[in-house]
């Protein structure tokens, strides 16, 4: 049977974290574990990559586990079919197009498979609108982690948006330094 659990937050929010965590605790145990991220998110390349911010105000790299870019479901299925992992894990899956959520929800129905899938994103984007299909991919899960981070602004617990600090007015605009974790009172959406 597949088990699905989703992990939704807005930046910050140690998502990427707890991904890394259930790695380490699946390779402890010797299972066979596939991590994949998409293609448009190459801030950290071809690695699940924990950020954490430097007294510069930078955030940097701090750790690594092994990762496929993954740009439409053929590579996925041929990911699966050599791997045959006991875990998939997926992050910023925000980015991933409709065929993502369409697969998972195949997945989620094989009666033949013995898989646990963790995956990761953005519940909204920084409009505060919901951030591509990780509505439906809660809404097929068997468990949904929700998580929250510090206001970047005021300081305090509990921030569930993402503000955009800059950039283009685009929805999808990859780089960290251009966002923050805000709490509902600091935050405020992009000017269209």
């Amino acid at each position: 049977m597949v088990h699905i659990a989703v992990i939704g937050g807005p930046m910050s929010a140690g998502k990427t974290t707890e991904l890394s965590r259930r790695y380490q605790v699946a390779k402890i145990a010797h299972q066979h574990v596939v991590i994949i991220k998409p293609t448009t998110d190459d801030r950290s390349g071809a690695s699940l990559g924990i950020r954490q911010e430097n007294p510069q105000g930078e955030f940097v790299i701090v750790e690594k586990d092994p990762a496929t870019l993954i740009q439409n479901q053929e590579e996925l299925q041929k990911l699966l079919q050599e791997f045959e992992p006991e875990l998939l894990i997926v992050d910023e899956a925000h980015f991933f197009k409709e065929w993502f959520c369409a697969y998972m929800r195949e997945l989620s129905l094989r009666k033949d498979l013995d898989m646990r899938i963790v995956i990761a994103g953005l519940e909204l984007d920084a409009w505060g609108n919901t951030f591509g299909f990780m509505p439906q991919l809660m809404a097929i899960a068997d468990e949904v982690i929700k998580l929250t981070a510090v206001c970047m602004k005021c300081r305090k617990e509990g921030a569930t948006m993402t503000q955009k600090k800059g950039g283009s007015h685009e929805q999808i605009e990859v780089g960290s330094k251009m966002y923050e974790a805000r709490c509902k009172r600091c935050w405020t959406p992009p000017e269209n």
